[in-house]
């Protein structure tokens, strides 16, 4: 299921937790922001969630414009994905943090 968590995130089950989304597809490339972390909407069928890059989150070296840019090129591309991240919310909505750009796994459409 998407990670929709609610306004009252802090007593979500998911907050803080490991989990996977399977399925999901990446339906908007990252944003163009500045500073350590960039967002993007990705969707498993069940409602979109922020899949949320963020430099102090993800455990690899390097800017955070150059880890995105191979996840940018299958934005809105009939690719689906299991995504593992650390479930939270921000203003009532739900953001999954993958620790590395190995929790996001392609895997076949179903």
């Amino acid at each position: 299921r998407a990670i929709s968590l609610s306004a009252t995130a802090a007593t979500d089950p998911l907050q803080g937790t490991l989990v996977v989304v399977r399925n999901a597809r990446v339906t908007t490339a990252f944003n163009n922001g500045t500073g350590s972390s960039r967002n993007a909407f990705i969707d498993d069928g069940t409602g979109r969630t922020t899949l949320r890059i963020d430099s102090g989150v993800l455990t690899v070296p390097g800017a955070v414009e150059v880890l995105i840019a191979p996840l940018n090129e299958i934005a809105g591309l009939d690719k689906c994905y299991d995504i593992t991240g650390i479930a939270s919310s921000f203003n009532g909505t739900g953001q999954l943090f993958p620790r590395t750009l190995d929790d996001i796994k392609e895997v076949p459409c179903t």
